[in-house]
């Protein structure tokens, strides 16, 4: 059993994750990694528009983190649609290797996704 804190081992998957993934060093970047992750088992490509009316941001700051992510190559956005209004949001092999990545990282600091339980909350 490890005696390092809960607060120490978040502390340094906190850091792992600034290190690796295309966060920003944000809390916005760090919700939009984790929203478009949720879309690697289900063919990697999510609506635009779904990101910008899910996550509580506004769509410009959005827009700029999406940007930044496909300058580094971790998506693409594609154009859906006959007229091609809508835009898509695509995840490179880059993206799925650093959240795979993640998942190694988390695992190897929490000792697996099920040494972490949501606690009950007393109100």
């Amino acid at each position: 059993m490890s005696s390092e804190s809960f607060a120490a081992k978040l502390a340094r998957l906190r850091d792992w994750e600034n290190r690796n993934l295309p966060t920003a060093g944000t809390i916005l970047g760090y919700d939009v990694v984790v929203f478009l992750a949720a879309t690697i088992d289900s063919g990697s490509r999510t609506p635009a528009r779904s990101l910008y009316e899910t996550l509580g941001y506004s769509e410009a700051a959005l827009r700029l983190h999406i940007q930044r992510l496909q300058r580094s190559g971790y998506l693409v956005r594609a154009r859906d649609g006959e007229d091609g209004r809508n835009q898509s949001i695509l995840l490179t092999e880059k993206f799925i290797q650093a959240w795979r990545a993640y998942e190694a990282a988390f695992a190897d600091v929490f000792g697996g996704a099920s040494a972490v339980r949501e606690p009950a909350l007393h109100v």
